[in-house]
C-alpha cells in the first residue's frame, strides 16, 4: 500500500471528532490496548503523528523552529524504525519519546501536560505507555481534536 492510501485511511478513520477525543483519551491513560487501533499501534500512532506534523509545519502548530518538524524528518527517514530481527525496538521507542519530550514545551497547553511529559519513564517496561502518553499529549496540544488530519 502506497503511504498516500495509508493516510487517507487513516484520515477517513480519525475524521469523527469523538473518535479523535476518545484516542487521545486512551493514550493520555496510556492504555493497553486502544479500541480502532490495528495491533500495530506505533505504526498507526506514528503516521497521525507525521500527519499532524506536516499541517504543523504549515500552519505554525508545530512549535516553529526547533518544534516538531524536525522529528518529522526523523520519521520520514526511519529514523525511528527497527531494522534488525535482534532489535527489539526499545532504543528506537526510547529515541522516539525523546524526541518528542525535548520540544514538548513548545506546544504544550498548560504546565501540567509539561509536568506529565516530562516525568514519563525511559524504562523498557514502560517505554509503551510512555509512548502513548506523550503521543497524546503532543496531539491533544497540536488540536487533534479539533482540527483532525
Amino acid at each position: 500500500m502506497l503511504g498516500h492510501d495509508c493516510a487517507m485511511i487513516c484520515r477517513t478513520k480519525w475524521s469523527n471528532l469523538q473518535s479523535r477525543k476518545e484516542l487521545i483519551q486512551s493514550l493520555i491513560r496510556g492504555d493497553e490496548n486502544i479500541s480502532d487501533f490495528d495491533p500495530e499501534w506505533l505504526d498507526e500512532l506514528k503516521l497521525i503523528l507525521g500527519l499532524c506534523w506536516q499541517r504543523g509545519r504549515r500552519d505554525g502548530s508545530d512549535g516553529g523552529i526547533g518544534g516538531y518538524s524536525e522529528v518529522l524528518d526523523n520519521l520520514s527517514g526511519c529514523q525511528y524504525e527497527t531494522f534488525f530481527a535482534c532489535d527489539d525496538g526499545v532504543a528506537s521507542k526510547r529515541n522516539f519519546l525523546n524526541d518528542m519530550r525535548k520540544r514538548f514545551e513548545l506546544i504544550a497547553k498548560s504546565q501540567k501536560y509539561i509536568d506529565l511529559v516530562m516525568d514519563l519513564s525511559e524504562e523498557e517496561d514502560d517505554l509503551d505507555i510512555s509512548v502513548k502518553i506523550c503521543s497524546g499529549a503532543v496531539l491533544d496540544s497540536m488540536n487533534f481534536i479539533e482540527w483532525g488530519i
